[in-house]
């Protein structure tokens, strides 16, 4: 009994020792143990990092399976790569057993980690290399899968993130962040993450509710962003874009579903930005402000991608600037889109786009080559991003400049065109191979009363200078579809306050030929203003005039077939270039002056009816060459038949003298006939030249040259004279021409003297104002063919 009692006694004192070593063991293990977390976790950052990680202390109960580290810190002389204050992690030890490692709570306060990918393969983060290619990643992936990852609740307290790569640099700071109840054993569960966190200086703060686990990920929340600024961005942009500023806000509620092959994303809610630049191929685009209130969906799929959204769009202090050319291709103060509507993006539909103190190509000097107050788009619609249909446009206090040069070009649209974007030429042929042709439709178009048109255009001497005051301007219907079928016009002005403009009529502007019928009126014109012009074309200055006009143009398939019927009123006419007179003198075959001086009626006014004709489609049609003809036509046409009407019975030969009397051109009235040997005028010679005489007493700037002609008829009748006494009158020899050529050069004279004395004597018409020519003799011993004695008169 007493050796079973002793063996009791010392079993016990054994276990006794056990229990005390195996507690002393656990007491330094638990001791320990914090102290092998912090030199592991040294040690492995150590080996990962390129510089010495310290550590101040690491407490660790296994008990309740909490973790905390204090000062975690890249050792360095200024601030640390990587330097966190804190860090607390509880663990629940239970789900370990089931594979499950379930993180109860963590949170990391007050740290610093310092990013750095220095090239496209690593990654630093806090000096701790972390390499990009992803294949190791894929091992220890593979590895991990039987294990299942839980946490109830993340919190992320002040810290920053400093990020640096070749491309940008930013800063990004957590004041807090959460996440609630993540477990990928139930990746149903929706987690909650709330943030207040700062991009830079930009706030970035949001409440999220998310299946992080599912195969099919989901997210829905709300996000709220202040002052982001987009220059943070640019690296992302494009090589394209050289310069991107912005200041983009954001108050939106947006759901995120993330499918095998698709990305379903919503939101509701405005979207702002500010200050905005990007600038492009040497355009400068920039926006004060752009809002967006409304709903956007976006669907990526494999099949067919789509957007729907509806909301309404307003921008403000919009500007496109060549910065080469410095001009302004265009600008605006305010864009309003009202009620956008996106369906599957091949659908696009706006109840208006309004657009105000609209400007294109505007100078450094403020002068723009269009200008609008208003511009409102009714009804919009897109059909298949190639068919646009727009009900009305209303454009309201147009101002459009048109500024012609010496050379007939506007140097402002030059300098536009010039300044536009070039095209890229290759994306551009490839688009139009692959798509369907661009189709419209605009049902009418509307200009206001307030609106008007500066022209201008340079001359030699001076710039001519017009204001057209708007009072209607109606264009209707206008359909790519339908080329041929004509679009209804109507304009009315006011030139200068006082001269009034119609046009109505039809064109069709899209038709592959000109196709265009048009009625136009002109009233109260005054053509001083246009002396330069006239002087250029036509070689006179106009000192007074005032034109009324009516213009009928029928062109079909590029044939012009027009009448234009002219009233110009107490004109007054100045030569001012000779060589240019010169060409209307020759087409006209006479004088400008002298051919208006026919056409003038008693209250020295001008009626013209002009055809106008001509092949548009011809290489060799210029307007302002068929214009001229169809002017001196016209003229020559209306002299001959005011000549006909006011010396009938007597004839009008209306034929260039082409230099036979000196005279370039002129007219060629019925000549008055003589007797043989005779200057007295004959009856009927007188009647005729009664006729003249009144002519020219009712047209004071008429003139006339008198021309007397002795023939050979005279030259037979002075040589019967001197060979009365012979027996033999009949005898046909050559006369003898000298003793007879003095005679007849005194008897032309004589003649063109005595219509002279005749017009000055009976109609008192000023000498000045009648021209003798060299007395001539006709030479011609044909008596069937000889002319007869005589005087020509020429205007």
């Amino acid at each position: 009994m007493k050796l079973a009692s002793d063996h009791k006694k010392t079993s016990r004192i054994v276990w006794l020792k056990r229990l005390i070593i195996s507690s002393l063991l656990f007491v330094v293990l638990l001791i320990a143990l914090p102290y092998a977390i912090q030199f592991g976790l040294i040690k492995g950052l150590n080996n990962a990092a390129s510089k010495t990680v310290i550590i101040d202390d690491v407490d660790f109960n296994p008990f309740t399976g909490k973790l905390a580290i204090s000062h975690l810190r890249t050792q360095e002389p200024q601030q640390a790569d990587l330097s966190i204050s804190s860090v607390n992690l509880q663990i629940d030890w239970l789900p370990l057993f089931n594979k499950r490692l379930l993180i109860n709570s963590l949170t990391i306060q007050d740290a610093h980690i310092k990013i750095q990918q220095k090239d496209s393969q690593t990654l630093y983060i806090g000096s701790i290399k972390i390499p990009l290619n992803g294949a190791s990643r894929d091992t220890n992936e593979e590895a991990s899968t039987s294990w299942e990852l839980g946490l109830n609740k993340l919190n992320i307290i002040n810290n920053s993130f400093t990020f640096q790569s070749d491309a940008f640099s930013d800063d990004f700071t957590i004041s807090q962040l959460t996440i609630n109840e993540a477990f990928s054993w139930d990746p149903n569960n929706l987690s909650t993450l709330s943030f207040n966190t700062q991009l830079n200086t930009s706030p970035i703060n949001g409440h999220i509710r998310a299946s992080l686990f599912s195969e099919q990920p989901s997210v829905k929340g709300q996000l709220n962003v202040k002052n982001l600024n987009l220059n943070a961005f640019k690296a992302l942009a494009g090589e394209n874009i050289e310069e991107l500023k912005g200041l983009l806000d954001t108050d939106i509620k947006f759901s995120l579903l993330l499918g095998k092959n698709s990305i379903d994303y919503s939101q509701t809610g405005s979207l702002s930005i500010k200050q905005a630049v990007i600038t492009s191929a040497s355009v400068q685009h920039t926006l004060g402000s752009g809002d967006w209130s409304g709903s956007v969906q976006v669907i990526t799929s494999p099949e067919k991608p789509s957007i729907n959204a509806e909301g309404q769009l307003t921008l403000s202090e919009l500007s496109s600037t060549n910065q080469l050319t410095q001009l302004v291709l265009a600008n605006t103060q305010t864009l309003t889109v009202k009620q956008l509507s996106i369906k599957k993006l091949n659908n696009i539909a706006i109840s208006s786009v309004e657009v105000g103190d609209l400007s294109i190509g505007k100078t450094a000097s403020n002068n723009s080559l269009l200008e609008s107050k208003k511009l409102i788009i009714d009804k919009l619609q897109l059909h298949d991003l190639n068919n646009i249909d727009i009900k009305k446009i209303n454009i309201d206090g147009l101002n459009a400049v048109l500024d012609i040069n010496k050379q007939g070009d506007i140097p402002l649209l030059n300098t536009l065109t010039k300044s536009l974007p070039a095209a890229d030429e290759k994306k551009t042929s490839e688009t139009n191979n692959a798509a369907k042709p661009f189709q419209f439709q605009v049902a009418n178009i509307d200009i206001s009363k307030n609106s008007q048109i500066k022209f201008s255009k340079e001359t030699e001497l001076e710039r001519v200078e017009k204001k057209i005051m708007i009072d209607q301007l109606n264009i209707g219907n206008i359909n790519s579809l339908t080329p041929k079928k004509p679009t209804p016009i109507n304009i009315q002005a006011t030139i200068d306050q006082f001269s009034k403009l119609s046009i109505k009529g039809q064109v069709a502007p899209l038709s592959e030929k000109i196709n265009t019928s048009i009625q136009t009126q002109l009233s109260a014109f005054e053509l001083h203003d246009f002396s330069p012009i006239f002087k250029n074309e036509l070689g006179y200055t106009i000192e007074n005039g005032q034109l009324n006009a009516d213009l009928d143009i029928d062109i079909k398939d590029n044939i012009l077939d027009g009448k234009t019927s002219l009233e110009i009123n107490q004109l007054a006419l100045e030569p001012a270039n000779e060589s240019t007179a010169k060409k209307i003198t020759q087409q006209l075959s006479m004088p400008l002056e002298s051919a208006l001086s026919m056409l003038r009626d008693d209250n020295n006014n001008i009626k013209l009816n002009i055809p106008v004709k001509g092949d548009l489609a011809s290489p060799d049609f210029n307007i302002s060459d068929v214009i001229n003809t169809a002017l001196g036509n016209a003229l020559q046409g209306t002299v001959k038949n005011v000549l006909k009407y006011a010396l009938q019975p007597y004839g009008v030969m209306f034929m260039a003298a082409e230099k036979a009397y000196g005279i370039a051109t002129s007219i060629k009235l019925e000549p008055l006939i003589f007797p043989p040997g005779d200057s007295v005028l004959a009856e009927n010679s007188i009647n005729q030249i009664n006729k003249i005489g009144e002519l020219m007493q009712k047209r004071p700037q008429l003139s006339i040259h008198i021309c007397g002609f002795a023939t050979q008829h005279d030259h037979m009748f002075l040589q019967n004279l001197a060979n009365s006494d012979s027996a033999d009158t009949s005898t046909s020899t050559a006369p003898n021409e000298k003793p007879l050529q003095e005679p007849l050069l005194k008897l032309a004279s004589e003649r063109q003297v005595a219509v002279k004395t005749h017009l000055v004597n009976n109609y008192h018409l000023k000498a000045t104002r009648l021209f003798t020519c060299k007395p001539r003799v006709e030479k011609d011993l044909n008596n069937e063919t000889t002319a007869k004695p005589r005087v020509e008169l020429l205007i």
